[in-house]
């Protein structure tokens, strides 16, 4: 999907997950983007991103755990293309869960 077939609502709670991202920055993010879209997708290429991104659910779900709220997470995987490359996308889709 391209950005110009995104909504601005959808495109707004992505968070791209690179390998060397900050786990903690990327759980703040995530936490912000719940709490503002009551949704997000994280979406990683590789190992060490989608590490990243399991790591940043993790801490983000004890971020809101004082807010008694739990999250479901489905996943995911789309074919991307990166600089004419076709890739493996994981796409770890986050939203409220009941309590």
């Amino acid at each position: 999907m391209t950005s110009s077939q995104t909504s601005p609502t959808a495109s707004s709670s992505i968070i791209r997950v690179g390998g060397r991202s900050n786990s903690g920055l990327v759980a703040g993010c995530l936490a912000h983007t719940l709490r503002e879209h009551n949704e997000a997708q994280l979406r990683a290429i590789g190992p060490n991103a989608v590490y990243v991104a399991t790591k940043a659910i993790i801490m983000a779900r004890n971020f809101l755990a004082d807010e008694g709220r739990t999250l479901v997470v489905v996943p995911a995987m789309e074919d991307g293309e990166i600089d004419g490359d076709t890739r493996t996308v994981v796409v770890l889709g986050v939203r409220w869960g009941d309590a």
